[in-house]
């Protein structure tokens, strides 16, 4: 069954929009069109939220940098817009600055899930502190690197084959004490 891939990402300092434009560049090296939004585009979201509606098969990809343990929240304001889906599919990505990727992934997962949204990958990539841009050497200077690269790379192969649901765990990959007191700040 054909697939129509998604978009959606925010990226204030960069790094988010360096990520969604390589995965974007790698679905199109297997031949796959992909509609993308800077959620920064307001009028966009909503025509985003209509071609989903429309999509049979439809895969959404989106992308938050992580910030404070979790998803900024334009992200999670755009998955309450979201349509409930039987047929859906997503694969969350967040930009982090080597100090800790958090519940970010786990948090837009969960709340993909809850609208129906099927878990098909996922990937955590390091990029530059955006809290450090101003010193001499922020976190995560020299990322995204080509190890980071071959995560996209992976995660637009595991895409362009045959889609199989994940279970919403594999995100939830911090140690239990650490994990817990970054959830409990979602309540």
């Amino acid at each position: 069954m054909r697939v129509d891939f998604f978009m959606a990402y925010i990226s204030p300092n960069g790094s988010t929009r360096i990520i969604a434009e390589e995965l974007q560049k790698q679905l199109a090296g297997h031949g796959h069109d992909v509609t993308v939004i800077d959620l920064a585009d307001m009028p966009g979201q909503d025509a985003l939220v209509k071609k989903l509606e429309a999509a049979v098969n439809p895969c959404l990809m989106i992308g938050s940098p992580v910030y404070r343990d979790m998803a900024v929240p334009p992200v999670m304001a755009f998955i309450e817009k979201l349509p409930e889906t039987s047929n859906g599919w997503t694969a969350p990505f967040v930009t982090w600055g080597l100090a800790c990727s958090g519940v970010a992934l786990w948090q837009m997962g969960k709340a993909l899930k809850e609208k129906g949204w099927r878990l098909a990958g996922a990937a955590n990539v390091a990029g530059p502190h955006s809290m450090m841009l101003l010193s001499d050497k922020p976190c995560g200077t020299g990322h995204p690197d080509k190890d980071d690269t071959q995560k996209i790379r992976d995660l637009a192969d595991t895409l362009s084959g045959k889609l199989h649901e994940l279970d919403l765990n594999i995100l939830d990959y911090q140690p239990a004490d650490l994990a817990l007191e970054q959830k409990v700040k979602l309540e």
